[in-house]
């Protein structure tokens, strides 16, 4: 797409908000030579810590839709944007 002559390279810039907010912190972190610069207010950066913080209720409502930690801990270990700053 970079090469298509239908973009500027230098002023590509990716935003999400709630799920999307995730997936701009992923994209920057794991294809940092695609985006100049990406936009996030309050995107979880960890659903490892996230879960394990959440309250009682919270981490019932989001474990469907995050998965739980004992199903998928080790995935969930794994994905977080946090673990990949460079």
């Amino acid at each position: 797409m970079k090469d298509s002559g239908r973009i500027k390279p230098d002023k590509i810039a990716l935003m999400g908000g709630y799920s999307g907010e995730y997936m701009t912190l992923a994209c920057v972190t794991q294809y940092t030579d695609l985006w100049t610069t990406g936009v996030d207010m309050v995107g979880i950066a960890n659903f490892l810590t996230f879960l394990q913080n959440a309250g009682g209720y919270q981490r019932k409502l989001r474990e469907p839709e995050y998965d739980s930690l004992e199903n998928n801990w080790q995935f969930l270990e794994q994905i977080p944007p946090i673990h990949y700053p460079d």
